[in-house]
C-alpha cells in the first residue's frame, strides 16, 4: 500500500474523528503498548511469570507437588533458579496451605534447606534469609467468596505495611474453591471473579496447586503427547489450564523416585535443553532414602534406567490413544464401553478399565449429563462438557413442551 494512500486513509479517518482520542472508550491503541526494558512485572525469567497473572502446578496425590511448591518458594524467595526457573531476583512469597500442620511444615523446611544446601545450591546465609522472609500461612476454615474477601484482607494490611507479597502459593486449590471443580461456572466465577480482581489489584501473582484425576495408569514415555495437552491434564474443567498463564506437570515414571516436569503451557519460554534441542520437560527426582523431603536433579545414569512401560492388563496390551479415538466426538461412557467389548473381546470389568485409564491419563474427559436419569458422557475434553449442557437444554425444553 503506497504512503499516499495511507496518508489519504488516515485523512478520512480523521475526519470521520476516528483517530480522535477518547476517554469513553475501553482499552488502549494497539500501537500504545510497550514492555518496559526491565519489565517490573516480570517474575520469573522470560515473563513465564508476572504480576497479576496465575501458573497452575498439577499431579497426583503423593507425587510431591507441596514439597516442590514449597522448593521453588524456598529458592525464589533467595533469587535463585530451581530447575530452570529463574526468579528475576529474590522475591517475597506466601504459601497459604490447608493440608499440612506445623509438623509437616517444619520436615519439609529442614529436608529441602539441607538439600539445597548439600547440592550447593544455596548457602547457609542464604537459608538464614530466607527462613527469615518467607510467609507461611495456614488456613482451614475458609473457601469461595469467604477466601476471597480474608484474602484481599490479608494484602490489604501487608501494604499498608510495604509487605505485600509478590507472588502468593495456594495449597490445594480445591480447598479454597466452594464449588465444584468440574463445573466451569464454580472454577471461572473462583478463578476470574474472585482471584484475578485480588492479583490485578495489589500486583502479585498466584501459583495455584491443583490434583490430577485420580491417578492411573501412565502413558508409555516413548509416545509422548504435545506440552499442550499436558495442560489440561488438571482434574475438573479446562478452564483450570484456560485460566492459568502457565501450567507445570509433574508427571510419574515407572521408576517411583523419578518424575518428569513438564511446562506444559508457556513452556517454550524456558528455553530447557536437551541433546542441544529445546525441550518442554525435564526429569527431577525425590531425594534417596534417608535424606528428608527433597526434590533433586537425576544422574543422566538414572533417567536412562527409567524402564519403558505399555498399558497392559494381565495378557492383553492395549492402545490407550486408540481407545479414546473412538470417542473422539462426545459419545455416552457405557455405549464407548460395549462399542470397546465388542472390537476387543474383552470382559465388561476390563473396558471399564481401558475407559478409567483413558480418562485418568487425560485422554479423555468425563461429564455428567444431569436428564432423568443422568448418564455420563466422554470425550475430548474442549467438546463433552459443551455437549452436556446442550443435551441437558434439550431436555429442559422437552419437558417444557410436554
Amino acid at each position: 500500500m503506497s504512503n499516499a494512500l495511507l496518508n489519504h486513509l488516515d485523512d478520512d479517518a480523521r475526519a470521520a474523528g476516528c483517530l480522535q482520542p477518547s476517554l469513553s472508550l475501553p482499552g488502549r491503541l494497539i500501537g500504545e503498548l510497550t514492555i518496559p526494558d526491565p519489565d517490573p512485572d516480570e517474575l520469573i525469567r522470560n515473563r513465564l511469570i508476572s504480576r497479576g497473572g496465575g501458573t497452575l502446578l498439577v499431579s497426583s496425590t503423593e507425587a510431591g507437588k507441596s514439597s516442590l511448591a514449597m522448593q521453588v518458594s524456598i529458592c525464589w524467595t533467595a533469587g535463585v533458579a530451581c530447575f530452570g526457573l529463574e526468579p528475576v531476583g529474590p522475591l517475597p512469597i506466601w504459601v497459604i496451605q490447608a493440608e499440612n500442620d506445623d509438623g509437616d511444615v517444619v520436615e519439609e523446611r529442614d529436608g529441602i534447606s539441607r538439600g539445597l544446601v548439600r547440592d550447593g545450591l544455596l548457602t547457609q546465609e542464604q537459608v538464614a534469609f530466607v527462613h527469615g522472609r518467607l510467609r507461611i500461612i495456614t488456613e482451614t476454615t475458609r473457601y469461595g467468596d469467604a477466601f476471597g474477601g480474608w484474602l484481599q484482607e490479608q494484602l490489604s494490611l501487608a501494604q499498608e505495611q510495604g509487605e505485600c507479597p509478590h507472588l502468593i502459593v495456594i495449597d490445594p486449590a480445591l480447598s479454597f474453591l466452594g464449588g465444584d471443580a468440574s463445573l466451569q461456572r464454580d472454577v471461572t466465577h473462583f478463578l476470574r471473579g474472585t482471584l484475578n480482581p485480588i492479583l490485578k489489584q495489589f500486583g502479585t501473582a498466584c501459583l495455584l496447586v491443583h490434583h490430577t484425576n485420580k491417578s492411573g495408569w501412565q502413558r508409555d514415555r516413548k509416545v509422548d503427547s504435545p506440552p499442550g495437552d499436558k495442560a489440561y491434564l488438571g482434574s475438573g474443567s479446562a478452564e483450570w489450564a484456560n485460566w492459568a498463564r502457565a501450567v507445570l506437570v509433574i508427571e510419574k515414571t515407572a521408576d517411583p523416585g523419578l518424575f518428569i516436569l513438564h511446562a506444559a503451557k508457556r513452556g517454550k519460554r524456558l528455553n530447557w535443553q536437551r541433546d542441544g534441542k529445546r525441550t518442554h520437560d525435564r526429569h527431577i527426582a525425590h531425594a534417596g532414602e534417608g535424606e528428608g523431603i527433597y526434590w533433586r536433579e537425576p544422574s543422566p545414569e538414572e533417567v536412562n534406567s527409567i524402564p519403558t512401560t505399555k498399558i497392559n492388563r494381565s495378557v492383553k496390551v492395549v492402545d490407550l490413544d486408540e481407545v479414546a479415538g473412538m470417542a473422539r466426538k462426545p459419545i455416552a461412557k457405557s455405549e464407548l464401553q460395549h462399542r470397546l467389548q465388542e472390537k476387543l473381546g474383552v470382559g465388561r470389568d476390563r473396558v471399564r478399565g481401558y475407559v478409567k485409564a483413558c480418562i485418568d491419563s487425560g485422554r479423555l474427559a468425563e461429564c455428567t449429563v444431569r436428564v432423568n436419569p443422568h448418564f455420563k458422557l466422554v470425550g475430548p475434553l474442549e467438546l463433552v462438557e459443551k455437549e452436556a449442557r446442550r443435551q441437558e437444554e434439550e431436555y429442559r425444553q422437552r419437558e417444557l413442551a410436554v
